[in-house]
């Protein structure tokens, strides 16, 4: 994953930048990288250490996108291998509860196939499940997604959202365009 994200600062804010938006996993598990420009300083690059930025119990709030799959064929690239395949769910669900304040909030997506290694994961760091959501493309597709949050140290208590149905005779759905503030 990556991507482009501008921000104007009159203090160094690369750290903020950096855990504000992106953590990438094609340096390991518990590290991310990072270029920012300067004009006074050119282009700076940036490895963070997850584990050793900020102290461990930092965050209110840690949102996840991870790398889906554990197995099978893997792409030829490297950096696209690591970006899509997981070493571990456990490595990235204890690195956010290591990161999170006591009741602080967890959420993250992944597929369905991972649903239970997911939920036993958050339960083995103090995390509990609290809402799940299924994403699938229409009404009689199978999910390709789930959508789980989760609290820290929360009470156990897990309520199932109705799908999330992205697209009804191949027109995106009210609801779709809802998430994306498009027009409708």
């Amino acid at each position: 994953m990556g991507g482009f994200f501008g921000a104007v600062s009159a203090n160094d804010c690369i750290s903020d930048v950096f855990f504000g938006t992106d953590y990438h996993s094609h340096l390991g598990t518990r590290r991310g990288g990072m270029t920012a420009f300067s004009p006074a300083l050119g282009f700076q690059r940036n490895i963070h250490s997850i584990e050793n930025s900020y102290r461990p119990a930092s965050f209110n709030s840690v949102i996840t996108n991870p790398p889906y799959f554990s197995g099978g064929i893997k792409n030829y690239s490297v950096s696209k291998s690591i970006s899509r395949h997981m070493d571990s769910i456990d490595s990235w669900i204890w690195i956010a509860s290591r990161m999170l304040v006591p009741e602080g909030y967890f959420y993250t997506m992944n597929r369905p196939e991972n649903l239970i290694d997911v939920v036993c994961s958050m339960r083995d760091n103090h995390l509990e499940p609290k809402t799940i959501c299924f994403v699938k493309n229409s009404c009689n597709d199978e999910p390709f997604l789930f959508l789980i949050s989760g609290r820290k140290n929360g009470r156990p208590s897990v309520r199932i959202q109705k799908d999330l149905i992205l697209y009804e005779n191949d027109v995106k759905t009210d609801e779709f365009n809802k998430l994306y503030n498009l027009e409708t």
